[in-house]
């Protein structure tokens, strides 16, 4: 968010205190709750490329709610405008729930559920690691070992 910006709204003892606006100089904007000056509680923040953040903000960047994206939605927790914690729904109908990184990839435990499988286990970089269960929708469930690269099926 750029420091230069226009409020509109409520005020208590000079600071940013009920309902307000914030409009950036960067095309950013932040309508809704403020709590002795940083958002709280109900609140949208647009950012300049268009990303709309919905939803409970705790002390100004934490917050739970939906990210919606150009092509997914994310709906959780994030912190600092990065989704941490939730689902990942995608245009292409696939869907993540669980962890993730610092950019917003798939990092820790999570189930990636495709079309025709749900994989479950530990990912690095939007990439499972170590073992994995693969559920095959028609076929059964799979666990899987990757070690250097190589997988190894365990029936």
């Amino acid at each position: 968010m750029s420091e230069h910006y226009v409020y509109e709204g409520e005020y208590y003892v000079g600071m940013k205190h009920g309902w307000g606006r914030i409009d950036y100089n960067d095309g950013s904007s932040y309508i809704g709750n403020f709590k002795y000056d940083k958002c709280y509680g109900k609140g949208q923040f647009v950012d300049a490329r268009g990303t709309i953040y919905s939803g409970n903000y705790f002390d100004n960047d934490d917050a739970r709610g939906t990210i919606t994206y150009w092509d997914k939605r994310f709906v959780g927790w994030w912190w600092d405008n990065i989704p941490t914690v939730g689902e990942m729904v995608y245009d292409n109908g696939e869907w993540y729930i669980g962890q993730l990184n610092k950019d917003g990839v798939w990092n820790g435990y999570g189930k990636l559920i495709q079309k025709s499988c749900t994989i479950t286990g530990y990912w690095e970089n939007d990439q499972y690691i170590g073992s994995v269960s693969i559920n095959w929708k028609n076929s059964g469930t799979y666990d899987l070992d990757l070690i250097d690269d190589y997988v190894c099926v365990n029936y």
